[in-house]
């Protein structure tokens, strides 16, 4: 297993580097990175796991004994699902709405 050194602001995690990039661009997303040790700048990011945290896996876990990783990523999935198709957002970009009918116009499947 490679040694690499998490401090180090060269490290990208590039074992997945190039399966992200690849992903990003068949979706046609923009890849930005936020500035090392500006923790205020990922507020969204940290928002959000903090929303699968205690919306998601506290519940989850009480409920139900994982025992295989499919079983986490399909409870995962599930959730994903629920939070951006199904479950409103208070914040002030969305105002309401779901994240899919504001980057998609979409309707949940």
């Amino acid at each position: 297993m490679p040694s690499y050194d998490l401090f180090q602001p060269r490290y990208y995690g590039k074992e997945f580097k190039g399966v992200f990039a690849d992903g990003c661009a068949r979706w046609g997303i923009r890849v930005t990175r936020t500035k090392p040790r500006h923790a205020w700048t990922n507020g969204f990011v940290e928002r959000l796991q903090k929303t699968i945290l205690h919306e998601h896996w506290r519940v989850a876990f009480r409920r139900q004994y994982f025992t295989t990783h499919r079983g986490l990523q399909a409870s995962l999935d599930r959730f994903l699902k629920f939070y951006n198709f199904e479950r409103t957002h208070r914040g002030y970009r969305l105002k309401g709405r779901t994240p899919a009918t504001v980057f998609r116009g979409a309707v949940a499947a």
